[in-house]
């Protein structure tokens, strides 16, 4: 989407979605690699962005809980955005709010399939907050985070006979959180989903 755009775009993936590689457009553009060790020269990009990537490293199989060594890896996925990215880029990352106590998105880690939400203690390390992302990017000029109107198009749960209620709710308190009235909440436990950026 973003070479078709315009953009000069290169994607990683640790091998989980490789089998549907063939059928994208810039199929040569995507790397099995790991975010630990990324196959890019340093100050290669702009822009780099993860999509719920760092709630997933570090942690013991594919469950919630975070192993001894999982701050190690996570801060080792971080440097490696900061290494690849340009001085005065930016890195952008997004995922469930660990202070927010609802978690609408994994639903693996949910106890029924059906379930709306996960609920969660905020002591819990498997999600990161905005502080979190503070410490992992120390090095970075800023960090702040960013709106989150229009990240989601909800297409599962719009169809879901149950979950398809939430969706026009939610997008109507994102379209508050985004806007400067909303702002200040997004840090906070009020908003479920985090999208953060940090500038080198």
């Amino acid at each position: 989407m973003a070479n078709g755009a315009g953009f000069e775009s290169y994607g990683v993936d640790c091998g989980n979605r490789t089998r549907i590689w063939r059928r994208r457009e810039c199929g040569p553009r995507l790397y099995v690699g790991n975010a630990r060790e990324l196959p890019f020269a340093d100050a290669t990009f702009d822009v780099t962005i993860t999509g719920c990537l760092f709630p997933h490293i570090g942690v013991v199989g594919d469950s919630t809980t975070l192993a001894a060594d999982g701050c190690l890896h996570r801060q080792q996925a971080a440097s490696e955005m900061v290494r690849v990215t340009r001085t005065g880029g930016h890195m952008i990352m997004a995922n469930p709010n660990r202070w927010c106590p609802l978690d609408l998105w994994h639903q693996g880690q949910m106890k029924h399939p059906d379930d709306l939400f996960r609920l969660h203690s905020p002591r819990e390390r498997f999600l990161l907050s905005l502080s979190d992302y503070r410490t992992l990017f120390a090095s970075c000029r800023s960090i702040k985070t960013l709106p989150v109107s229009g990240y989601w198009g909800f297409l599962q749960k719009g169809t879901h006979p149950k979950k398809r209620y939430l969706v026009p709710v939610v997008d109507t308190y994102f379209a508050f959180l985004s806007s400067w009235a909303g702002a200040w909440l997004r840090p906070t436990a009020f908003n479920p989903w985090l999208i953060v950026m940090a500038t080198k």
